[in-house]
């Protein structure tokens, strides 16, 4: 209130007071209704957080899920060959991740190929016995003929002979004495070979886009080149991890830590054209698993079934799966593509267009000096995954 007789004299004064005197009055009322808002506002924050962590959760645990059903296939295609219990390759394999099997089996598989010229399996290969004379002449072909990948087989070797004797097939001293070599140095100088763009440019144009093979090698290569995508982060990824919408991609990380990255109009039309051939064969073999069905109920029932939409592509469908030969030509399977298996794509391919051989580490770091090219340094280390701030030099 404004009980001041002065002010009351004035006439402009006498007409805002009782302005004055509302507004005053007002004032809890407004502020209740402005806490109101903010709590109500913080509420909604706050719940979109837990929506949020808790879809973070669920996926996480379909991941682990998907990730421990597959280690189960794994661990039995290697118990069909032989018993962890008492043969130390299958042992030593089955405490190693899925993705790393194959590759290590490769290399054990060399290893068994240069003792034994007979076809015999890294099972049935009597890996107790090896004498320290054997191990110091693979040694030393290793170091002549691969000295590249010879500490990675070397190293797979020590783990058979280990797991051996956990299971009491050898004793420690003799591990010590056959495990015994000399380090193998690597090179200092890198390994990684210059590409050139006509080679890239021949590699990518082998792929042929009217054929299922030529679309998934050619989106597979261009996310390598042109997205600096790593083999292992290019087999694990999902359908439901392409954001056609937000024209990115969701790239799953180590220890749960993800990135996601935008897509060129390029990479845009490669994947579009992957997803929608896959989804085009998934209705399709839906459909013939309907009609069968179908056949099946009228024999039966003499009644048709229910026509039903076609389920589309789940969402955790890998995003890259596999051929498998047939007489129609190559056909594909729900089985998702392995690093090792891009490996042998580019080698396929490299040897169809007449060029030297390109790895995939190869083509991403042509991909990445390109894309680093009046770039921020930082904004390169988050779309590449990298942890330091020096990426390809």
């Amino acid at each position: 209130m404004l009980p001041t007789d002065s002010l009351l004299e004035n006439k402009e004064a006498a007409r805002i007071a009782p302005q004055l005197d509302r507004t005053v009055e007002s004032k809890p009322h407004d502020a209740k209704v402005t806490e109101a808002a903010r709590l109500a506002a913080d509420a909604r924050i706050v719940e979109e957080f837990r929506l949020a962590a808790d879809a973070k959760k669920a996926r996480l645990a379909a991941d682990a899920k998907i990730a421990q059903e597959a280690r189960l296939v794994a661990d039995t295609k290697i118990t069909e060959c032989a018993d962890p219990k008492s043969n130390a390759a299958a042992a030593y394999l089955i405490t190693l991740g899925v993705g790393s099997r194959s590759v290590v089996s490769a290399r054990l598989k060399k290893i068994v190929g240069f003792f034994d010229s007979s076809g015999c399996s890294l099972y049935d290969f009597s890996w107790e016995k090896l004498t320290p004379a054997q191990t110091l002449a693979l040694h030393k072909h290793l170091v002549r003929d691969s000295p590249k990948n010879a500490p990675e087989i070397i190293s797979a070797l020590r783990g058979v002979l280990l797991e051996a004797v956990k299971i009491g097939q050898m004793k420690e001293d003799d591990y010590d004495l056959v495990s015994h070599l000399p380090t193998i140095r690597k090179s200092k100088s890198s390994s990684v070979r210059e590409c050139s763009h006509e080679e890239v440019v021949r590699l990518t144009g082998i792929c042929d886009p009217k054929t299922i093979v030529g679309v998934r090698d050619h989106a597979i290569m261009g996310l390598i080149a042109y997205a600096g995508l790593r083999r292992r982060e290019v087999v694990a990824l999902n359908i439901g991890d392409f954001r056609k919408e937000n024209r990115g991609l969701h790239i799953a990380g180590v220890k749960g830590k993800s990135r996601g990255i935008p897509l060129s109009q390029w990479l845009m039309f490669l994947l579009n054209q992957w997803v929608t051939e896959r989804q085009r064969l998934h209705s399709a073999s839906q459909l013939a698993l309907w009609e069968e069905k179908n056949r099946e109920s009228e024999k039966l029932t003499g009644r048709p079934l229910p026509v039903e939409d076609l389920p589309p592509l789940p969402e955790n469908s890998p995003m890259f799966v596999a051929m498998r030969k047939s007489e129609n030509g190559s056909k594909l399977t729900s089985s998702r593509l392995t690093a090792q298996a891009i490996t042998g794509i580019f080698e396929n391919r490299c040897q169809e267009a007449g060029i030297e051989k390109i790895s995939p580490g190869e083509l991403r770091v042509y991909g990445l000096r390109n894309l680093m090219v009046g770039a921020d340094i930082s904004i390169m280390q988050y779309l590449t995954g990298y942890k330091k701030t020096v990426v390809a030099q």
